[in-house]
């Protein structure tokens, strides 16, 4: 470091240390800390915990809640077992409420 001038150690300097915050950000990642924000283009994940999730369109297969709070609801939602057995339809869509018994339209509440 002898041939450096004091600008190019202090560059030298800042650029390592911003090395080593970026290097103590990814372990802790890697380590299963708590991340407070992260980008992720595409992933596949097996098992996460979210306190809080926002995003402009989220796709899911599967999911199991104890509360879900929506302002509008896109699609039909069945209650109950769905293909092959008894639910119940909330169907905004249609504007309409159907009661199933596995075969028949039991109760239909709204347009036919």
């Amino acid at each position: 470091m002898a041939d450096l001038n004091v600008i190019e150690k202090a560059n030298l300097f800042r650029d390592v240390a911003r090395i080593i915050e970026r290097i103590n950000v990814i372990e802790r990642k890697l380590s299963g800390d708590q991340i407070d924000s992260v980008r992720i283009k595409d992933a596949a994940i097996t098992n996460a915990k979210v306190d809080t999730l926002s995003g402009n369109k989220i796709i899911v297969n599967t999911m199991d809640a104890d509360r879900i709070l929506a302002s509008t609801i896109d699609v039909a939602v069945d209650v109950g077992t769905g293909t092959g057995g008894a639910y119940v339809r909330l169907d905004g869509v249609n504007n309409r409420i159907v009661v199933h018994d596995g075969t028949t339209n039991r109760i239909v509440i709204g347009n036919i």
